[in-house]
């Protein structure tokens, strides 16, 4: 596999060799990083980066330890896994504009990053509250948790086989739910975990704000001021603020802005994937269509695809809650991301178009300017005809490709 990269790069997170450079450019095209037999992508903050690569974790940019001394940058960092069983591996990493902060492990216990030692230590103390499935930390410091819950339900309808109705007793129905926990701040989560775990009985409410929804999870996503949910059927919800189309729905007094609502927009078309960035929102749905929304008013310049943007509502003459773009004439999109203040996709003819802010190279097409509308990348290298694109990945201002090379 290959990783490429273009975009912001004042503090050496796109830069991948053994010697630090000491006036990192920004990089105007995709430039090949690295390559190696496995690659992902666990964390892309605005100083930093964290990769698995031939599974064994690697930071890269800015060191955490808050060291003053030369060099203040390290090029790639090597996160140590604590002699920790596997299933205490990093399965998931959050962090914020300060960097990475912790994560989850494969069981969805919560870890927390050690810069002094480039370390993830298991939070304390240990106990039997719940696995958190997701986690996300939205730009205003807000934090979302959620797992899933399996409980008793005397209404859910028998458990159904291939062959009839299961003889089941009414009291074994089993349903699903998931809980979501919403707190004001990572710190106030993580004292509420442990106020959870510590055996006493009067405790303190455990969370800011609490939702329970009828179905099982499959992503939590977080912006500048908005989270996103993703169920297992392709249902969308949002909640946040709910100004300037943030949300991508109708905020009532039924779905207030401060719960999970339901994104009527998107009603009846099963939604694969959502990424957010910004102050905007996307999703890819099974049947390769790309929707977007938010924005942020008060600037001067719109990515035209926007809902909301001034060329869009003149266009089509009206305003709506979510929009359906079209991008190199209406092909289909396997792959989104959303960076702050750009949108990259992956068509499924194997192009990468981007738009919205291209102030440090993050668009990938040789450019410094604002793209209102789509423009294709391009890789520093030429031709790309030997490579298969499998994923994007946007940082706030910088974009990365994960590529594998056809045989």
């Amino acid at each position: 596999m290959e990783l490429y990269a273009c975009g912001f790069n004042a503090h050496n997170q796109l830069t991948f060799n053994e010697t630090r450079e000491a006036d990192p450019k920004d990089i105007p095209q995709l430039r090949r990083l690295l390559s190696a037999e496995y690659i992902d992508i666990l964390f892309t903050g605005w100083s930093n980066l964290v990769l698995d690569v031939d599974h064994v974790l690697k930071l890269n940019g800015a060191r955490l330890d808050g060291s003053s001394t030369s060099p203040n940058y390290s090029t790639i960092q090597n996160i140590q896994k604590e002699n920790a069983p596997e299933k205490e591996d990093v399965r998931t990493i959050f962090g914020d504009h300060t960097g990475v902060l912790g994560g989850l492990n494969r069981t969805g216990k919560i870890l927390i990053f050690d810069p002094e030692h480039s370390t993830f230590k298991p939070h304390n103390p240990p106990g039997p509250a719940a696995s958190k499935t997701h986690l996300s930390i939205a730009g205003n410091g807000k934090v979302a948790t959620c797992y899933e819950e399996s409980y008793s339900d005397p209404e859910a309808p028998p458990l159904s086989s291939g062959y009839g109705i299961r003889k089941q007793s009414v009291s074994h129905h089993r349903s699903t739910r998931t809980i979501i926990h919403e707190y004001l701040s990572l710190d106030d989560f993580l004292q509420h975990h442990d106020l959870g775990q510590s055996g006493t009985e009067e405790i303190p409410a455990l969370a800011h704000k609490e939702f329970i929804l009828h179905c099982s999870p499959r992503q939590l996503v977080a912006n500048q001021t908005a989270f996103t949910f993703l169920d297992d059927l392709g249902n969308v919800y949002t909640w946040g603020d709910g100004r300037h189309n943030h949300l991508g729905r109708e905020i009532t007094s039924a779905t207030p802005a401060s719960t999970p609502g339901f994104v009527e927009s998107l009603g009846g078309i099963p939604i694969r994937k959502v990424v957010s960035g910004g102050w905007v929102t996307a999703a890819v749905s099974r049947d390769r269509d790309l929707y977007l929304w938010g924005g942020r008013p008060g600037e001067g310049q719109w990515i035209r695809e926007l809902p909301h943007s001034p060329a869009r509502v003149d266009e089509e003459g009206v305003e709506e809650d979510v929009a359906l773009a079209n991008v190199d004439g209406g092909v289909d999109i396997v792959d989104v991301a959303v960076g702050d203040g750009h949108v990259v996709v992956l068509t499924a003819e194997g192009k990468l178009f981007a738009a919205g802010r291209g102030g440090n190279g993050q668009l990938g097409c040789g450019g410094m300017e604002f793209a209102e509308a789509w423009r294709e990348m391009q890789f520093e290298e030429g031709d790309a005809s030997d490579k298969s694109i499998v994923g994007v990945f946007c940082g706030p201002w910088y974009t990365l490709v994960l590529c594998r090379i056809k045989r």
